[in-house]
């Protein structure tokens, strides 16, 4: 793209042309029936780039520059986007759902609850960061912003302004921003920087930027936390508006780790064990328990996504000796890597495939609830639907759900044993279906509705990290079959 040449002018004004009271006034004050054309910039050359960023004093000329700027781009428009504030947020995309969903996270809006809530409930922020997400949503060659995050208190505007400059970077598209907030310089690391001066005086600083990296990134401290704060932070989690936070709390924390901004809570990692502490006492889940845990969760708050506190979270130091893999599973991670970066290799997770089970217990459920399954996952609705069943159809249902969860539960124990190396007999499986039966068995006809949503299909993108075998000297025990004494430990883990 060429150079543009510019000057920035203002025409003239007649006066004979004004209101009667605006021709009092000129007439009071002398002055003439028509002004001269006023020169604010006599000439600038811009080189376009990713990032022009003007900024300076609020009269300085920001606006003119940006309008003469326009004025080489006839087809766009100095303008925000058309949004309709009685959308969704997921809903004022078209195209593909995973695509608009992993556009969103870019801009920090891809947390579930903010994605199927109306734009017009949305902080000032999350508005002028979906604003951003639509502007670019097309891939235009160029755009142009006026009062760039101008209204946003100054920590937000940095974080926003930061993760706006990753995207354009990475779009190759060209912009002109403009804002009297000259904070943002080290937010965007612009290309081309213009700051003005009082009228007609400017300076243009050009520099390439290296690895852009927003200084408040620093002061973002990460150690060790507490089941408190996973509780302050769940609330941001698509999995724990329900229910999520039992599992956590019963299956076994192996640590969590927090992040903090200037003493603020911004984000938490909770690692859990693989199987519930409570099986320890077969071999089988005792060694996997020892050798492998689960990242269970990754809260970010919303106003500080897209700054890396996943990544600044996912160290592994604290994590005891033995530990040599992690496991992680996520329906977000299926349309945004969150995890991309921190060595997790992705695999087919178990839960991607819709098993037979599943689809038999799906179609009974909607005959049974009308077509209503899907809702299964609202534990309120499962709990208030299950209630008002009949003895039989709580029966039915019942039957179904657990064919699918100890086929789901089997699957699984295999999937991990595989990928830690650990070699099980041909009459494992066997022995885990029994197991399992069993153990699920146990629940309460009055409380199995907590597991209707566990058996309907919920695809999960997989995720496994081998940790480095330096860590410690600790011998994998699973590279022999693994001999259990079944009958003994079925009885103790079960208690039947």
């Amino acid at each position: 793209m060429k150079p543009l040449d510019l000057s920035v002018t203002f025409p003239k004004d007649v006066n004979h042309e004004y209101s009667p009271n605006a021709f009092t006034v000129s007439k009071i004050f002398g002055l003439p029936i028509e002004t001269k054309q006023r020169t604010l910039i006599p000439q600038i050359s811009i080189q376009p780039c990713p990032i022009t960023f003007i900024t300076g004093y609020s009269g300085s000329g920001k606006t003119s520059l940006l309008k003469a700027i326009q004025n080489q781009f006839p087809e766009i428009q100095l303008s925000s986007p058309n949004i309709s504030h009685e959308k969704k947020v997921i809903d004022s995309f078209d195209g593909d759902i995973g695509k608009v969903i992993s556009w969103l996270s870019k801009f920090g809006l891809g947390e579930a609850r903010v994605m199927v809530t109306k734009i017009g409930h949305l902080s000032v922020g999350q508005k002028e960061r979906l604003k951003l997400a639509k502007l670019l949503w097309k891939a235009p060659p160029v755009i142009i912003i006026d009062e760039f995050l101008s209204s946003l208190d100054r920590v937000t505007a940095r974080i926003i302004a930061f993760q706006f400059q990753k995207v354009v970077r990475s779009m190759k598209v060209t912009c002109f921003v403009a804002s009297a907030h000259d904070d943002l310089v080290d937010a965007l690391f612009p290309d081309t920087l213009i700051n003005m001066d009082f009228e007609g005086e400017y300076t243009l600083t050009q520099s390439t930027p290296i690895h852009p990296k927003l200084p408040e990134i620093s002061e973002i401290k990460v150690s060790a936390g507490t089941v408190d704060d996973y509780i302050k932070m769940k609330r941001f989690h698509y999995m724990d508006q329900q229910q999520g936070d039992i599992a956590i709390k019963t299956q076994g924390i192996m640590s969590i780790q927090k992040a903090e901004f200037r003493g603020k809570l911004v984000g938490v990692r909770v690692f859990t064990k693989i199987f519930h502490p409570s099986l320890e006492k077969i071999e089988f889940f005792r060694k996997v328990n020892e050798q492998a845990v689960r990242s269970s969760r990754v809260i970010v708050h919303p106003s500080f996504r897209g700054l890396g506190i996943s990544q600044l979270l996912g160290a592994t130091d604290h994590l005891p000796a033995s530990v040599k893999t992690i496991f992680s599973q996520s329906a977000l991670a299926l349309y945004f890597p969150f995890n991309q970066g921190l060595g997790y290799q992705n695999t087919q997770h178990v839960s991607f495939t819709q098993s037979q089970e599943q689809l038999e217990f799906q179609n009974l459920a909607s005959t049974v609830l009308n077509d209503a399954a899907e809702k299964l996952h609202d534990s309120a609705y499962a709990q208030k639907t299950w209630s008002q069943l009949s003895e039989f159809d709580q029966k039915q249902l019942q039957q179904a759900a657990l064919k699918c969860l100890v086929d789901y539960d089997v699957r699984h124990s295999l999937y991990i044993a595989e990928h830690l190396g650990i070699s099980v007999g041909p009459s494992f499986p066997s022995f885990l279906r029994t197991f399992f039966s069993k153990r699920h068995g146990i629940v309460p006809v009055d409380r199995f509705w907590a597991l209707l949503s566990d058996a309907l299909h919920f695809p999960m993108q997989g995720m496994v990290k081998k940790l480095s075998a330096t860590r410690s000297d600790y011998q994998n025990p699973g590279t022999n079959p693994l001999k259990v004494g079944f009958a003994s430990t079925l009885h103790s883990a079960t208690g039947h």
